[in-house]
């Protein structure tokens, strides 16, 4: 299941969680009309610091997230570095913390560089939410909005099952755009455990396919050549959708062809 399905609704998740911050006292839906400044604070100003702008999944978030702020009536900045860079987030959040005094949700691949900014935000009651990438422990944000991303990796074994023979043995192949990125690896979790435990005798080969679209291609061109008997290629990251679509053999084999060392292609 592609992750990028789930995630347009968490822009008005976000925004609607900022706004009750600030006083909000009801929703107005895309198809109602605005509701007034809330709570007596006149333009309620907020932001969307998101993790890359190239993305598609982190694009979709920024359009859920542009669509909220239209259908609640607040200026909302929606901002994102080209790719995926720490520094330049933290510079975005920062610029951000100085034009959008009524709340920031923040998503990123560095929970990790956001500890100081987001207890510094905290101590001066600047309303900071989080979303798909929990912040560390040691911090007490008021929200965060996620995945269950094992049950992801179990919803994509289920989807692939019936799909692979009952006693078939072979290899599943699972590139990961970003290894050890916590999200991608418990997805990985729960289609592995997933599909082991109903197909013992399957082995899986796992491979950085990388973020960039064209090392992304190269990787799984590779893996695809080098693996033409697999029983299925898997993605758990939305780069590889195009990736392992785009590398030839996957287009050969229709996914409803299905059989001992036939591929079957499904991207998480």
């Amino acid at each position: 299941m592609p992750s990028s399905r789930l995630v347009p609704g968490l822009g008005a998740a976000i925004l609607a969680t900022v706004l009750a911050a600030c006083g909000a006292s009801g929703y107005a839906g895309p198809d109602l009309p605005p509701p007034s400044p809330v709570g007596g604070l006149g333009v309620v100003r907020i932001a969307f610091v998101y993790e890359t702008s190239t993305e598609n999944f982190a694009q979709e978030m920024s359009f859920g997230a542009a669509a909220a702020a239209k259908a609640f009536g607040v200026k909302l900045i929606n901002t994102a570095p080209p790719t995926a860079s720490g520094s330049q987030q933290v510079r975005l959040f920062q610029a951000a913390e100085q034009t959008s005094k009524n709340g920031i949700a923040l998503e990123t691949l560095f929970p990790d560089l956001f500890t100081r900014l987001l207890r510094q935000a905290k101590e001066r009651e600047h309303p900071d939410h989080r979303c798909r990438h929990a912040a560390p422990g040691r911090l007490r944000v008021t929200l965060f909005i996620g995945n269950d991303n094992y049950y992801l990796g179990v919803q994509l074994a289920d989807a692939l099952l019936p799909r692979v023979p009952k006693g078939a043995k072979g290899q599943i192949l699972i590139g990961t755009d970003t290894p050890g990125l916590p999200v991608l690896t418990a997805r990985n979790q729960g289609f592995e455990t997933t599909v082991k435990k109903a197909r013992p005798k399957v082995t899986f080969v796992n491979f950085d396919s990388t973020q960039e679209p064209s090392t992304n291609y190269s990787a799984w061109s590779s893996a695809v050549q080098s693996h033409p008997n697999a029983l299925a290629y898997v993605g758990p990251g939305s780069q590889d959708e195009g990736g392992h679509l785009r590398a030839g053999q996957p287009q050969q084999v229709p996914q409803a062809d299905v059989g001992p060392g036939r591929p079957v292609v499904f991207s998480g």
